[in-house]
């Protein structure tokens, strides 16, 4: 009987445990968590995995093999025609197979050939080009999302920080039951304004991470786990000045644009050449033995029978187009030059406002707020006093962030421009 109860006890347990990992194991199937990354991701992994798997930058490596794939095919002719046809006179037949090749004027394998080069040449220079775009809003959304933390930390610590001062508040003024309540509206009122600063900064945290994983080709719900430490603050080149005034010689964006001005002038070359005749071969022989020697060659001629109409329509075309693209080039040169200018001088403003925040304005708020504190409790400074030494402290560490966020934000973007690199920041691969 004692064995029974064992046993049965025992299949109990079995039962119970088994139940267990069947609910387990539908929980982990059916609920699981949204996708976490415990990895650590640096921005140099950052960039590196953007380069190996965007798809824009895959698209545009695609497009570029593409057009250099299609090069040999401009100096090719078309293929020939094979043809058979059979001629019956009174009592006689006889079978013939004819052989006839198309051949462009010579002049036109080459300025097509050409034109396809060109081609093939803007495409690459447009991969450097989507290259440093990807880099540039990578390394954005990467200092976007340290940025973002740093402030939701001060926010969290402020938020702490009012808290105990609202304590404080209610010791204070404990015999002033308006000056107290007047106190508490105030800490009440900036706690309020803290707690929709942190959902806000949580928003945009999110969607940088959102963009990030899109630019990695990740799950956009995947959690991104940056460095902890402290990211350093982008250094930038002696030499950048130089490369910013001689933009046309390492621009992505304008050498692409020169490559479409270089392939339409070739273009309207090639419709120049167009009066040209092209030829026609042909070779025509019977099957019969009796006429096995026996041949028809001939050589055929285009000629321009409808009053050039065709070929003066496509020589202006060309010519038009040709001068819209020098127009444009010229536009991308001038809107590129100006745009690298303008983010050269926020560049060299946000580096001093850097520099003025770490050498005075942080220094001189903390110490603001401990000699505040130290007047507080000899009872030589109000409470008011006190809030706002503490709120000036966070706010001013918040603006800093900030601009440390907008600086290394243009240094990127002028780095896009420029294709180049003019600062410490991590490079495009090669």
């Amino acid at each position: 009987m004692r064995i029974s109860l064992k046993i049965l006890k025992a299949s109990r347990s079995l039962l119970t445990l088994l139940t267990l990992k069947i609910l387990l194991t539908h929980y982990f199937i059916f609920y699981s968590p949204p996708a976490l990354s415990f990895e650590v991701l640096t921005l140099e992994n950052a960039l590196a995995k953007a380069f190996a798997s965007n798809p824009d930058v895959a698209s545009a490596k695609a497009r570029a093999s593409a057009e250099k794939a299609a090069i040999p095919s401009q100096y090719s002719l078309e293929n020939p025609r094979l043809e058979w046809m059979q001629e019956k006179e009174m009592n006689s037949t006889t079978n013939f197979w004819s052989f006839s090749q198309e051949i462009k004027f010579p002049v036109k394998y080459f300025f097509a050939g050409k034109a396809q080069h060109l081609r093939a040449h803007g495409a690459q220079q447009n991969v450097e080009e989507k290259k440093y775009e990807i880099r540039k809003k990578v390394i954005s959304n990467y200092y976007g999302i340290y940025v973002a933390s740093q402030i939701i930390l001060l926010l969290e610590t402020q938020k702490e920080t009012l808290k105990k001062m609202s304590k404080i508040a209610e010791l204070h003024y404990s015999t002033d039951a308006q000056a107290s309540q007047q106190g508490q509206m105030q800490i009440h009122f900036k706690q309020i304004k803290v707690e929709s600063d942190i959902i806000m900064v949580q928003q945009e945290k999110e969607g940088m991470s959102a963009m990030l994983n899109a630019l990695l080709a990740e799950d956009v719900n995947l959690k991104i786990n940056i460095s902890s430490t402290d990211l350093p603050i982008p250094q930038i080149n002696p030499n950048a000045e130089k490369i910013i005034n001689d933009l046309q010689s390492s621009s992505k964006k304008i050498t692409s644009s020169q490559a479409v001005l270089n392939e339409m002038q070739t273009q309207n070359k090639l419709a120049d050449w167009n009066y040209a005749p092209d030829f026609m071969l042909s070779l025509t022989r019977p099957y019969n033995n009796s006429l096995q020697d026996d041949y028809r060659f001939s050589i055929a001629l285009s000629i321009p029978f409808w009053f050039f109409m065709k070929q003066n329509s496509e020589a202006n075309a060309a010519f038009y187009l040709t001068e819209e693209s020098k127009k444009q080039h010229e536009m991308v040169i001038r809107e590129t030059q100006a745009e690298a200018q303008l983010l050269w001088s926020k560049i060299k403003a946000n580096s001093q406002l850097l520099q003025i925040y770490q050498t005075s304005m942080l220094p001189l708020v903390s110490n603001t707020q401990n000699s505040t504190r130290s007047a507080y409790r000899a009872g030589k400074s109000s409470f008011l006093e006190l809030l706002d030494s503490e709120e000036m402290l966070y706010e001013t560490k918040i603006v800093y962030f900030r601009s440390l966020a907008q600086y290394v934000e243009n240094i990127s973007e002028l780095e896009q421009l420029a294709s180049v690199s003019l600062s410490t920041l991590p490079t495009v691969e090669k």
